[in-house]
C-alpha cells in the first residue's frame, strides 16, 4: 500500500484525466484500517496458533 500511496501523491489532480480524489482517501483509510488488524495480531499471539491449526490454512503452510 505504501507504493500506491506514494504513486497517489504524484497525481495532479487538477488534470482532466486524473483519477477522483476520494481515490486517495480511500487508500489511506484502508491502511489505517489494516494497520489495526495487524496491532490486534501482536496483541494476542492466538491468533497465530488459529491460522497454523486451521485445516485450510495449514495446507497454504506447507507450500511456503
Amino acid at each position: 500500500l505504501e507504493a500506491l500511496k506514494d504513486r497517489l501523491k504524484e497525481i495532479d489532480y487538477n488534470d482532466p484525466a486524473a483519477p477522483e480524489d476520494h481515490l486517495m482517501l480511500n487508500v489511506n483509510l484502508a491502511h489505517q484500517k489494516l494497520s489495526q488488524y495487524y496491532a490486534k495480531f501482536d496483541e494476542a499471539p492466538v491468533y497465530y496458533a488459529a491460522t497454523v491449526l486451521h485445516p485450510h490454512y495449514k495446507h497454504h503452510l506447507k507450500a511456503l
